[in-house]
Parts: C-alpha cells; structure tokens; sequence
C-alpha cells in the first residue's frame, strides 16, 4: 500500500502514520482515517472484491462491539443483582 498515497495527496498524514499503515493491514482497518484511504484507493482501481470484504469486516466490528456492550451491560446488571442479594 506504499504506493497508493501520491505526493499530492499525503496532505497533513504525517510520515510515521504512512510507515505504521503499511507496517500492518490491522493498523489500516483499525483507524477511520487509513480506512477510508484505503477504500478509496481500492475504488479509483475498481477492486470492488476488496472493498466489498472492508465493507464486510467494517460489519463484523459493528457487530462485535454490539456484543461487546450487551455482555458488558449484561455483566453489570448482574453484579448489581448479586450486591443486592448479599
């Protein structure tokens, strides 16, 4: 992914922030800013497969932080039972 970003368009992406994107696909999907980028980049070439699996794990993060929240809430609501019955 090195090559995708031209000179003109780095704008304010600092050189640290390019270095750690292309270190890593998880450091790409896992920032707003690099993942659009790269969505972006994958429509201007017409990978429409790729974007279609950003899409999908896009998806899988929405829905593992709504599990994440319903356990958590669901955790709590527990503990706060268990405090009340002692």
């Amino acid at each position: 992914m090195a090559g995708c970003l031209s000179c003109t368009e780095k704008g304010n992406v600092s050189p640290e922030n390019i270095k750690r994107w292309t270190e890593k696909l998880s450091n790409v999907l896992q920032s707003p800013t690099p993942r659009n980028r790269f969505k972006s980049y994958l429509t201007d070439r017409e990978f429409e497969d790729g974007q279609s699996l950003v899409e999908f794990w896009e998806m899988c993060e929405i829905f593992l932080k709504a599990h994440e929240r319903h356990h958590d809430t669901h955790r709590s609501r527990k503990g706060n039972l268990e405090l009340e019955a002692w």
